[in-house]
């Protein structure tokens, strides 16, 4: 009797986990636009996992010193913003990192999609 409690439970846990997992992933593709998630797939083929992309972003709150730690560990470098609207450069490997964090309402690439060389991104203004 204990062991078939014991295995309904663990069933229970495991589906639950799924459950979170799945909503999650479903978080973060609401999070990002449809031509980026195109646009990412495929340049999975292409570019590598490392290569800078320039993207808008939308946040919910203002960005607190933590925020911008959070964003900077994840090589997401701020190019500018207004209110709550940022353009960054971040390596597309990242990308999935960025939507996860909850003060990222939404993501989508620069309207003319460019991908961005290490030099070219150091000689942007900075603030």
């Amino acid at each position: 009797m204990l062991n078939g409690h014991f295995k309904r439970l663990f069933f229970l846990l495991v589906l639950s986990c799924s459950l979170l997992l799945v909503c999650n992933q479903r978080e973060i593709k609401k999070k990002l636009d449809p031509n980026l998630r195109l646009t990412l797939r495929n340049m999975k083929k292409s570019a590598p996992p490392y290569q800078p992309i320039l993207v808008v972003f939308k946040v919910n709150e203002n960005l607190t010193s933590s925020h911008k730690e959070t964003l900077e560990k994840d090589s997401v470098h701020i190019i500018s913003n207004i209110g709550q609207i940022y353009t960054a450069s971040l390596p597309t490997q990242k990308i999935i990192s960025l939507a996860k964090l909850k003060f990222i309402d939404y993501i989508q690439s620069s309207k003319v999609f460019k991908t961005a060389s290490a030099d070219s991104i150091s000689q942007l203004p900075q603030k």
